[in-house]
């Protein structure tokens, strides 16, 4: 019997698998400041900006 080819997304390489977690405490204004900026996708924008800051303070 052949094999099933498996479904969904193939898998990561490590070396491109995100393995860190970053926790941040907002207040519900602070969250909905930033959901209305961020939309529609919260974490991704997050990320974003913080490593385009990270990156301009190591220059």
């Amino acid at each position: 019997m052949a094999k099933k080819k498996a479904m969904g997304r193939p898998k990561l390489p490590d070396s491109q698998k995100r393995k860190g977690r970053y926790l941040l405490k907002l207040t519900d204004s602070e969250y909905d400041l930033i959901k209305r900026v961020a939309e529609p996708r919260v974490g991704t924008w997050s990320r974003d900006v913080l490593l385009k800051a990270a990156r301009r303070l190591v220059k």
